[in-house]
C-alpha cells in the first residue's frame, strides 16, 4: 500500500511500522486489526 501517493501513505506507512513487530510473531497486520477491533468492542460492550 506504500506505493499510494498523498499524506495518506504517510498514516499507511505509520500503520506498517506498528504492525512489523506484530507481523514478527506470525501474525498478519489484518488479523491484528480484527483482534483490535474485537478487543475494543469487547470493552465497550
Amino acid at each position: 500500500m506504500s506505493h499510494l501517493a498523498g499524506h495518506h501513505d504517510l498514516v499507511l506507512e505509520r500503520g506498517e511500522r506498528v504492525a512489523l513487530p506484530i507481523n514478527g510473531l506470525g501474525a498478519t497486520p489484518d488479523m491484528e486489526l480484527a483482534i483490535a477491533l474485537r478487543g475494543a468492542h469487547d470493552k465497550l460492550g
